[in-house]
């Protein structure tokens, strides 16, 4: 007991022993007061005799000369984390963060989730995720006993299909997406999965859609030097240009300019010209990841061989440089050089397939394909954001081309959709598009700002103009076979989207969009008007549960571009959708 009572006395200050000597001293008077003031005092005097008491039990508080110790420092963290041993996060168990691993060499044990400064190594992730539930319908012409009059088909059966022209996005999409980075403020490592098709991996149309890590690479960023700003990514990567939306492509899916894929590297370095101008160049040289394919092997969708062509190894090359300018408006301007070629000699055979018109694969040419791109955009803190590209891509012998994503696709797509299948990938096409947006809410409450935290009407708008010109020896055999021309072909489509929020959960909103896939033929013209409620949790929140109706009006020749899916000569024109989406 002697020892627990001087371990006690040892702890007290000095300090704290004077001024509760000094409050017994004050209590003692007042205990003459009244009852009530006795009754008050009482506590503290009990306090101080205590204390007394324990000064003189604790042998080390007897000798005067003793030095005072100092307190210990305070043991506060803004943002503790998950520290092993802070007191000030209390817990039964270990953290649900710390890994099942032993101790390092040397017994050292890291504080797994702590926050670490900019300048250290930390985590980060981000994420997008959309699912959708979706549905066409349509009447059956004879429907027998036991038949009903309405058909419902699972997935749709319309003529909108993803990333073809004829395309509208009116139908909501599927895809789900993981962004990782770990390292400092100079270097980090970026890798993101994803995959379009979350619920059926292995489905009859979709084998290979479960694409995992979509992206690795490594991102540098020195200090500046001399005033320049550099930023390099190295790994496997995709990149886009021509994007006229203000946090994205737009209104439709296809970049204006186009993008590219592969493994390689990019630089951008940035320079401020002034207060409010930053000039940047770019340059970047990538090859495709795959190379050339394993000669003789069965072409199917697990291997990702749809055709039994041999594509050769292909490289990429792109430059652009670009302006921007900070004031009133900002704007942004650039302009764009992208380039994809082969020279593989290994994929020429001794026998030509006849199965495949788009290539002579006993006499194989090398491909090029060369893309000029400009775009700008402006950005109006009232007005809105307006974003304008245009587009001029050649191609010679590219269909086996591939690595360069152009407004008409690789060498494969621009061959099958816009020059002919009898051009070998021969051809031109220029393309332009506008996209505009802006908040109602945000013009009428000016010059109060508006943060969104209010009922408010977005508008956003959009028009796309694309035209080909086929190889002319090739565009006149294919009209003397017969089969659609491609030469002189113009295609345009354009759209409004309007959204009223109304109640800090609750949206309506209309799209409509036309579409004129050919310019050769006006029964191929149709158009499409989609309605939709959107629920979320506040006015500013990240998520949206959409319920989505759309009707489209065919022209008598309408018919989907491409498609993975082949619908019968009869196509739906009603859809029901819901869907659900969440970006952090």
């Amino acid at each position: 007991m002697v020892k627990t009572v001087d371990f006690m006395a040892s702890r007290l200050p000095a300090d704290d022993v004077a001024t509760i000597a000094r409050g017994s001293s004050r209590g003692s008077h007042a205990s003459r007061g009244s009852p009530r003031r006795r009754a008050v005092r009482s506590a503290p005097a009990a306090a101080a005799a205590v204390a007394a008491c324990l000064c003189a039990l604790s042998p080390g508080r007897a000798r005067a000369d003793e030095p005072t110790p100092s307190p210990p420092p305070p043991d506060e963290l803004a943002k503790p984390g998950y520290i092993p041993g802070y007191r000030a996060d209390p817990s039964i168990g270990t953290s649900p963060y710390t890994p099942r691993v032993g101790a390092l060499p040397g017994g050292m044990t890291p504080g797994y989730g702590a926050p670490t400064p900019a300048s250290d190594w930390n985590f980060r992730w981000t994420g997008f995720v959309t699912a959708s539930l979706q549905a066409s319908m349509n009447q059956r012409p004879s429907p027998a006993p036991g038949q009903s009059t309405t058909t419902i088909h699972v997935p749709p059966q319309t003529v909108d299909e993803y990333g073809s022209f004829v395309g509208t996005s009116t139908m909501p999409g599927q895809w789900a997406q993981l962004n990782f980075v770990y390292g400092n403020r100079f270097v980090s490592a970026n890798l993101s999965l994803t995959t379009w098709n979350p619920t059926d991996p292995t489905s009859y149309y979709a084998i290979g859609s479960q694409q995992f890590i979509n992206n690795f690479f490594l991102a540098y960023s020195p200090p500046p030097v001399l005033g320049v700003r550099v930023r390099a990514l190295a790994g496997y990567f995709y990149n886009a240009y021509g994007a006229i939306g203000q946090y994205g492509l737009g209104m439709y899916t296809n970049a204006i300019v186009g993008g590219v894929r592969g493994v390689g590297e990019d630089v951008v370095a940035e320079y401020d010209a002034t207060e409010t101008v930053t000039l940047s160049l770019e340059d970047g040289i990538m090859g495709n990841r795959n190379g050339m394919g394993a000669i003789n092997i069965i072409p199917n969708s697990q291997n990702g061989a749809g055709t039994p062509i041999i594509w050769p190894s292909a490289w990429i090359h792109h430059v652009h440089a670009g302006l921007e300018s900070r004031g009133d408006v900002t704007m942004r301007a650039g302009l764009h050089y992208l380039t994809n070629w082969a020279q593989d000699d290994r994929v020429q055979v001794g026998m030509d397939n006849l199965q495949t018109r788009q290539i002579d694969e006993a006499y194989v040419r090398d491909g090029r394909i060369q893309t000029f791109g400009v775009d700008a955009t402006f950005l109006h803190p009232i007005l809105g954001h307006l974003g304008l590209a245009f587009s001029y891509t050649r191609a010679q012998d590219a269909y086996p081309v591939k690595g360069l994503v152009t407004f008409g696709g690789d060498g494969e797509s621009l061959t099958n959709r816009w020059f002919g299948d009898q051009t070998t990938g021969t051809g031109t096409l220029v393309a332009a598009g506008i996209n505009y947006t802006a908040s109602l809410g945000r013009i009428l409450s000016y010059p109060v700002p508006f943060n969104g935290d209010g009922p408010d009407l977005a508008l956003q708008a959009g028009f796309i103009f694309a035209e080909s010109w086929a190889d002319t020896q090739a565009g006149a055999a294919a009209l003397l076979n017969g089969a659609q021309p491609f030469d002189g072909r113009a295609r345009y489509k354009g759209g409004v989207d309007l959204l009223y929020t109304f109640l800090p959960f609750m949206a309506a909103g209309v799209r409509t969009d036309v579409v004129v896939p050919n310019s050769h033929d006006a029964e191929e013209t149709f158009a499409v008007l989609s309605p939709r409620l959107v629920f979320k949790s506040d006015w500013g929140s990240r998520d949206t549960v959409s319920i989505i109706y759309g009707k489209w009006f065919y022209g008598p020749h309408s018919h989907p571009e491409a498609s993975t899916i082949t619908p019968s000569d009869r196509l739906d024109d009603q859809l029901f959708a819901v869907n659900a989406q969440m970006w952090w």
